[in-house]
């Protein structure tokens, strides 16, 4: 229900914007027709309501709602029966009347396909046929030249809004389909730790590594350039490239290693009993794997990430001195880690 709702009130924030605007320049046409006809004041009053108030009301309708999106569709109803309305008043004047009529069955086809255009012509008709029988049915078919230029900012602003609304609505598709073809490409993650429990794992192994004398490596790993990856590929696919780095490394590390993570920014990878020279050589091969996962896909950036390291040592005090020491050599410059060649010479 959380989600359905959620989808609702999505759909009627989109809607709000476009909404507004095409009652907006609806009014300026319509006025400029009726304006010296004797319309009554009632119908100024009708006009000056829907064109500036009828959008704001119909976002508080569909906010208010249980069901946002079924009250979304009633609004949209209600804009061709008040398109039909409209449609009388102009006394069917050709080219506004064509016009306000296709752009609000543009929205209705957008919105629920063929079956509720039918839905919506009907809704018009009944709006042309209450306003007729409310003020006279009247027909001039003539469009002066005034009527034309008043006309020509719903031609021509209106259709580019809905164009850029669709477009930003098809480019947050592409990504997040982006981000199910990612998230489908690797598998199981159980092993993955939330931060808290992880950091206990690294607590009962700093006072083992203690009181053995034992040894043990700690890494933190990141994307560089995540915040970039956010900016120009949105949150769904830079959501996705952080999780397959998490399942990378899961796949390139031992069952005996504990990977945790602090939600989609770094992992953290304990090493229990490893030195930091055999840490090295498992971290370059989760950058290695990161690296081709990039480039194998040419719609995604070139990936690299960045680690550091820090190896068990009786100066520190606790798990967090331990912590605080891989994250420092991850912050120091975030340069790429050296091949395991380079560590061992």
């Amino acid at each position: 229900m959380l989600n359905s709702r959620q989808a609702g009130l999505s759909f009627a924030k989109r809607i709000v914007a476009p909404r507004a605007l095409g009652c907006a320049l609806s009014f300026i046409y319509i006025a400029a027709i009726i304006q010296g006809t004797g319309t009554p004041a009632w119908v100024w009053g009708a006009m000056v309501a829907n064109g500036f108030f009828w959008p704001w009301v119909a976002q508080a309708l569909a906010h208010r709602s249980p069901h946002p999106y079924r009250a979304e569709m009633r609004n949209l109803l209600m804009d061709s029966l008040f398109a039909g309305a409209w449609v009388a008043v102009m006394r069917f004047n050709l080219l506004p009347t064509a016009l306000l009529l296709s752009m609000v069955a543009m929205n209705n086809v957008a919105a629920a396909g063929f079956g509720f255009l039918l839905r919506g012509l009907a809704a018009k008709a009944l709006g042309a046929l209450a306003m007729c029988g409310l003020i006279g049915a009247q027909v001039q078919w003539r469009t002066s030249l005034e009527v034309m230029i008043a006309s020509l900012p719903m031609l021509v602003i209106y259709p580019l809004t809905v164009g850029w609304t669709s477009h930003a609505l098809a480019v947050k598709l592409f990504q997040r389909r982006k981000a199910f073809d990612i998230i489908n490409s690797y598998g199981d993650n159980s092993r993955l730790l939330a931060y808290n429990p992880w950091m206990s794992e690294l607590a009962a192994d700093h006072q083992r590594c203690r009181r053995s004398n034992g040894h043990s490596t700690l890494a933190v790993i990141g994307i560089d350039g995540l915040a970039s990856l956010h900016r120009r590929h949105g949150h769904w696919v830079a959501e996705a490239i952080s999780k397959r780095l998490g399942h990378i490394v899961l796949a390139e590390t031992r069952n005996a290693d504990v990977v945790g993570t602090n939600g989609s920014d770094q992992f953290f990878i304990l090493f229990p009993g490893l030195r930091e020279r055999a840490a090295a050589q498992c971290l370059h091969r989760i950058r290695e794997q990161f690296c081709r996962f990039g480039q194998a896909d040419a719609e995604l950036p070139l990936l690299s990430a960045s680690a550091g390291m820090a190896e068990y040592s009786y100066l520190q005090a606790g798990e967090w001195d331990w912590f605080e020491a891989a994250r420092r050599a991850l912050d120091e410059a975030r340069l790429p880690l050296p091949s395991p060649q380079m560590v061992a010479g």
